[in-house]
């Protein structure tokens, strides 16, 4: 069973009632990490897969400077193995293939980020890749396969597990569950988005994420649009309970791909 993330490090994703400790960074500390101790205490021998932060590399919660997100996160997962120290506990990192430094406000490339939580040797054991395309803010442009495999190339190379979450919209229309903070890019990916470029992109790109050794793991964004959800239509179900051509795919991939 796989438990989080138990934080999430991005505008707005943390409680409101946290907004009065942004300035007493010591104090927000010891309250994330006592947040990060009781759930992994609670579910000790249950979960033993933790995502205990998400969005890590970018931030944008509380104004945290990077230093204090690397600081912040290296501490709660020393607390997180202390409590639990057969439990593998990852971290999320999002537009991996770093766009978001052009912003100026980054000094470290992601793989960077997580080399330096690996050199502190608190206990990370692998990291999801957050890869969502035709996003704006928060997403990634769209790429082809030869990017994708350089990129995973170059993750592979800190030596350890890859999990990877996927997000693609299956319609430029509003989605009022969505957060409204995200946008649909207007530039499509080879057609206008859509339920039938949704299932082209999973099959196009997914049998290169699962012929990748160090890819362990891989996940769809959210199941259905009709709950609350980050990206916007990029459900496997649509609004209305129905499944989208997308679900089918993946149902095909797995039993191509993992079932004997």
């Amino acid at each position: 069973m796989r438990g989080g993330p138990l934080l999430d490090l991005s505008p707005n994703g943390l409680p409101k009632w946290l907004d009065q400790w942004g300035h007493d960074f010591f104090n927000l500390q010891s309250f994330l990490c006592d947040f990060v101790e009781t759930a992994v205490s609670r579910y000790h021998g249950k979960i033993r897969l933790w995502e205990v932060s998400a969005r890590v590399n970018t931030g944008g919660a509380l104004n945290l400077t990077e230093e204090n997100c690397l600081t912040l996160v290296a501490r709660t997962l020393e607390v997180a193995r202390r409590v639990d120290e057969e439990s593998q506990f990852l971290i999320r990192i999002e537009q991996p293939w770093g766009t978001y430094q052009s912003r100026g406000q980054h000094r470290l490339a992601p793989v960077q980020f997580v080399d330096a939580l690996l050199r502190c040797g608190v206990g990370l054991a692998g990291v999801n890749l957050e890869i969502a395309v035709g996003y704006s803010d928060r997403g990634s442009a769209s790429r082809d396969s030869l990017d994708f495999s350089r990129l995973l190339d170059v993750w592979s190379s800190l030596e350890i597990p890859l999990h990877i979450t996927l997000a693609f919209p299956s319609s430029s229309q509003p989605d009022p569950q969505a957060d409204q903070g995200i946008g649909i890019e207007p530039n499509s990916w080879k057609s206008d988005w859509s339920e039938a470029a949704q299932a082209e992109w999973i099959d196009t790109f997914l049998p290169l994420l699962i012929a990748k050794q160090s890819v362990t793991g891989i996940y769809w964004s959210h199941l259905t649009d009709a709950a609350p959800h980050d990206f916007p239509n990029a459900g496997l179900i649509d609004a209305t309970g129905r499944p989208k051509i997308a679900m089918q795919s993946l149902v095909e991939h797995s039993k191509s791909h993992w079932q004997q």
